[in-house]
Formats: C-alpha cells, sequence, structure tokens
C-alpha cells in the first residue's frame, strides 16, 4: 500500500510502531525521522529524492522540519492498514483545496483506530 502526504511545517505523527515496515520517499520539503533503538534516539534528516526505510516495529515518526508544506510517498509492507487510513483521513477530491479539519483533532476516534489496527503510541521516558 502506498500514501501520499502533504504534511505542513512542523507537522508529523506522533512516536510510534506497528507491524507493516515502512518506506518513504521525499518528493518535496524536509523531514527528520527519529527512531528509538535499544533505547537510543537516532534521526535521519530526508530532502527531496531521499528514501528512508523503517523495519517493522521500529519506533519511529517523522516531522516536517522545513518552512514549506512537505510531501511524501510512505509504502507499508504488508498492506494492513489501508482501512487505518481511509477511516482516519477525508477524501481529497480537489488537490488544489484539500479539506481542512475544523476544531481540535477527536482523539477518542484517533484512539480507537489506532488500537483497531495495531498501531502502538510511545511516550518517551522523561
Amino acid at each position: 500500500m502506498t500514501v501520499e502526504a502533504t504534511i505542513p511545517p512542523g507537522g508529523g505523527p506522533p512516536l510510534h510502531k506497528h507491524h507493516p515496515q515502512e518506506l518513504f520517499y521525499i518528493l518535496e520539503g524536509e523531514f527528520e525521522f527519529p527512531t528509538l533503538r535499544d533505547g537510543q534516539v537516532y534521526t535521519v534528516r530526508a530532502t527531496a529524492g531521499s528514501v528512508v526505510y523503517i523495519p517493522s516495529w521500529v519506533p519511529h515518526t517523522y516531522k516536517n522540519v522545513g518552512q514549506i508544506p512537505g510531501r511524501l510517498l510512505a509504502t507499508l509492507t504488508p498492506p494492513t492498514m489501508e482501512g487505518y487510513f481511509q477511516e482516519l483521513g477525508e477524501p481529497v477530491l480537489d488537490p488544489s483545496n484539500p479539506p481542512r479539519p475544523a476544531g481540535a483533532l477527536d482523539w477518542d476516534r484517533i484512539e480507537a483506530l489506532r488500537q483497531k489496527y495495531h498501531i502502538e503510541y510511545i511516550t518517551p521516558a522523561s
């Protein structure tokens, strides 16, 4: 399964892990990809043309560290999370005018989908 995403400056998901491995291809922008391995944080910086691989169950996230929206392709294998993205997102009928969320995120809905699709959020120790 491959998804294309446009990420606003400062945007990205919480630190998480899941079964599908991921391969990211950066189309536009500047991103950082922190991963957590053996209790240590490793960060890869990626720009247009970069490819970043995340193995199954490795805690990871990404963040658009640029000043403009960034675009990336994410390929997940095996493709077991299609329903997650379909249920979480909204269809984009006009890419030049994508839907904008109104108000705060619905964390109860996000939590239910996270559990349904076996995505584990990770809160680093302070």
